[in-house]
């Protein structure tokens, strides 16, 4: 789920590269060109072209030109910025300087951008001082030269502030908050991307309002927030889903994707991952109907797609479908001009931990150092920590353990420097585990209890729920959109309807049969309409009526604490006998944690549900247990024997032995599946 914001891959990677890819594509993309002539049709179309049309035109002259022929290059340039400012066209205005500097290196950029702001200073013409200095801090960005971009943010920001150009100033302080993004300082970033926020949706500014909801999002993710993060984020893609601008759909998708491979949710994972993927294809698919060859970054795109893919395969223990993406991924970023190291670096600890999960010890190592030197190298801690903890894994899988035992330490530690509660949560229980299989059950217990309180402060039920009804909610809309889309449709035929009617009634006398046939075919089309309207109406209920009865993080922790326990109990002959008291009281304790209302919070939700179930089975299988009732519920949500098992705390044999009395009692011929029938009811 690698959406960094580390050296060299700001701006092109998911956070930073938002607003470019959005805003810049045609001017990046036609650059390709740079050599040929420029085909007659674009002076053609400048000669016709008005308004905001022609400034679009202009810009196409300045990105063709940038590099061939700069003298021209400007001259359009300073005829589509004069063009966008009589036309109040801020983003137009704004995006003309990054077209300006297409296609050239960043130094190169850098000083063009610093004679930009000597005509303007002979101009006086203090805004577009200020957006030079703007896009001067983001070369420097580029260059992981952070002080030297944080000053330039500040310098345009008080160019932008005297002269009161909100839109100047919000850029500018979302850029600053890219800056703190990428140091790991989220408390300061939030701060500067909600103070942008603030001024975009004041004014109206949508485009740079999503764009800031987005950064939101991922700040948050990073933070371990994922109810405040899947909020923003829907709230960004509801923009980009208006405007359908694919690369920020894409964006999006990718991100709630990530947001879900944290909460576990691999399934929902995976199909964001994949509607993420398919996005990119797909804007790859227009960008060559429009005569643009697929791209470096188009490249890039597809491989952070493969990786992302492959993260979710491995966690669901697909290890060769894991093994065949990450490799697909990495054979992208390693074309030349496709990927920096940093990108390198996270293909190299994914496949890493790939091989690892299959047992092939060495090569995971090999692939783990590589990207640890490249995060050291970098400087990028937040990631520098993951390599640490894969080095210990690989250390415990060959029972090293004094060796697993440091790198966790030392993830655990580079994980707190850049206060990410979630990579914390993970050092605590590696570090738990670890010390469960070494026997050290009293620092185990430790650093146990730690991951329980900060795992239950990051997420906890009610978050999950909350998470779960944003993400309704949000396919709730769409569907009431569609209705109030097909409801008004129906309302404009049956005003049509009615004026046929009028028109009809004048020339009734001589019109009788075509009126008849007018009439019949508008209550044709009304019925469909109708029925249409219906088929949506249904849709939202069911949706409405979805349940997500997830009840697998008391079950873990029981499971854990279950395992705990039985160790220390196996282990009792080896304690000293003053210490068996104290081990007893620990077993003791461990046994009362155990939570015992999964089984009334997986009825109550049930029964929400599928109101009628047990109402059914009452009146047709009066001879049912309680206990053979809750197991026909579970088994009409397709459970597994062994799920069934873990909610219910018995052996899987039980439940098979359970399944086989109720068989009998249904009267279930040998070939018929119970669960099937019992989705009859």
């Amino acid at each position: 789920m690698k959406t960094k914001f580390i050296p060299q891959m700001k701006m092109r990677a998911a956070g930073l590269s938002f607003t470019i890819i959005s805003l810049t594509i045609l001017c990046t993309s036609i650059l390709k060109s740079q050599s040929q002539q420029i085909p007659d049709s674009i002076y053609q179309q400048l000669d016709t072209a008005t308004g905001r049309n022609r400034v679009l035109t202009l810009q196409i002259l300045t990105g063709l030109l940038n590099k061939s022929d700069t003298t021209m290059a400007y001259v359009y340039f300073d005829k589509a910025t004069a063009l966008a400012l009589q036309l109040n066209l801020d983003f137009d205005y704004v995006n003309l300087h990054l077209t300006l500097i297409s296609g050239l290196t960043h130094p190169h950029s850098i000083a063009r951008l610093k004679n930009l702001i000597s005509s303007y200073q002979k101009q006086s013409n203090k805004r577009g001082e200020g957006v030079a200095l703007s896009y001067i801090g983001r070369e420097f960005l580029f260059l992981n030269n952070y002080d030297s971009s944080e000053y330039y943010q500040d310098q345009a920001l008080s160019f932008f502030t005297e002269i009161n150009y909100d839109y100047g100033e919000a850029m500018a302080l979302e850029r600053k908050g890219q800056v703190y993004l990428i140091r790991n300082q989220y408390t300061d970033a939030l701060k500067y991307y909600y103070q942008a926020f603030n001024i975009n949706e004041t004014n109206g500014f949508e485009r740079p309002a999503a764009i800031s909801l987005y950064h939101i999002g991922l700040t948050n993710l990073k933070m371990g927030n994922y109810e405040q993060a899947v909020d923003n984020i829907l709230r960004s893609l509801r923009y980009w889903e208006k405007t359908n601008e694919i690369p920020n759909i894409w964006n999006c998708n990718e991100l709630i994707g990530n947001i879900y491979i944290s909460l576990d949710d691999l399934d929902k994972a995976l199909y964001y991952h994949r509607e993420a993927l398919r996005y990119r294809k797909l804007n790859i698919k227009l960008s060559a109907q429009r005569g643009f060859p697929k791209s470096k970054s188009h490249e890039l795109g597809l491989a952070y797609s493969f990786n992302n893919i492959a993260e979710v395969y491995l966690k669901q223990g697909l290890l060769d479908s894991a093994k065949y993406y990450a490799l697909l991924g990495l054979k992208l970023k390693s074309q030349e001009g496709v990927a920096n190291d940093d990108e390198l670096a996270n293909s190299e600890l994914n496949l890493g931990n790939i091989y690892l999960a299959m047992g092939n010890t060495d090569s995971a190592r090999i692939l783990t150092n590589l990207a640890a030197e490249k995060y050291r190298s970098l400087q990028n801690w937040s990631s520098y920590s993951d390599a640490f903890y894969s080095l210990g894994k690989i250390d415990q899988s060959q029972k090293n353990f004094r060796s697993a035992e440091k790198n966790f330490l030392e993830g655990l530690r580079y994980s707190s420097d850049v206060k990410s509660r979630r990579k914390v949560q993970d050092g605590y229980e590696l570090l738990s585990k670890l010390y469960v299989e070494n026997s050290d059950f009293k620092k185990a217990y430790e650093y146990f209890e730690k991951y329980s309180v900060l795992k239950d402060s990051i997420f906890n039920k009610a978050k999950s729920d909350a998470i779960e009804e944003m993400q309704i909610r949000f396919e709730v809309e769409k569907q009431e959109q569609k209705i109030v889309a097909q409801q008004a449709l129906i309302e404009q035929k049956k005003l049509e309807a009615r004026w046929s009617i009028i028109g009809g009634g004048i020339l009734l006398l001589l019109l009788t049969i075509i009126l008849i046939l007018l009439l019949l075919n508008k209550r044709h089309r009304e019925k469909l309409l109708t029925k249409e309207a219906e088929t949506l109406r249904h849709d939202l209920e069911l949706k409405n009526r979805e349940l997500v009865c997830n009840v697998s993080n008391i079950y873990t922790k029981n499971m854990v604490i279950n395992k705990v326990a039985k160790t220390l109990s196996r282990s009792t002959g080896n304690f000293k006998q003053s210490n068996m008291e104290l081990v007893r009281d620990i077993i003791s304790e461990l046994k009362q944690n155990l939570d015992e209302t999964g089984w009334k919070e997986f009825e109550y939700r049930f029964a929400r549900v599928h109101e009628s179930f047990y109402n059914t089975l009452d009146e047709k299988f009066p001879e049912l247990t309680p206990t053979e009732r809750k197991i026909c519920a579970m088994l009409k949500l397709n459970m597994s024997s062994k799920e069934i098992a873990a909610i219910t705390m018995v052996r899987s044999e039980s439940v098979d032995t359970a399944r086989s009395r109720i068989r009998k009692k249904l009267g279930i011929i040998k070939d018929e599946n119970l669960t099937e029938f019992l989705n009859r009811l």
